[in-house]
């Protein structure tokens, strides 16, 4: 019951927080991912694209693909943005989806 809560909890903060965003894509060595970014609060959330879950097999792409596959297009997007910011948390919201927290220099 609790992982179906929490499961339930990641969806409602993920559409209260990041709705009505223009997702902005970014090409890593793993994939194409859409990264939405809630610059005034310091923070992004990151989904992988579809195409290349489904290629892979949804549930295994899904379930299993490391942290650092993500941050890499966090980073690569604060990169691309030109502000110098570097990412301090990440995890995951709700199966495919983390947020990563960043800071940015002054």
């Amino acid at each position: 019951a609790a992982a179906a809560l929490s499961g339930c909890a990641g969806v409602s903060y993920i559409v209260e927080n990041y709705s009505g965003l223009q997702g902005v894509d970014i090409t890593t060595r793993y994939d194409t991912f859409a990264v939405y970014d809630r610059s005034a609060d310091g923070k992004m959330m990151v989904n992988p694209s579809l195409g290349n879950a489904a290629a892979h097999g949804a549930t295994f792409w899904l379930s299993s693909t490391p942290r650092p596959v993500y941050q890499e297009a966090a980073e690569a997007f604060l990169a691309r943005s030109g502000r110098r910011c570097t990412v301090v948390d990440g995890y995951v919201l709700q199966a495919p989806q983390w947020e990563f927290r960043y800071t940015c220099a002054a």
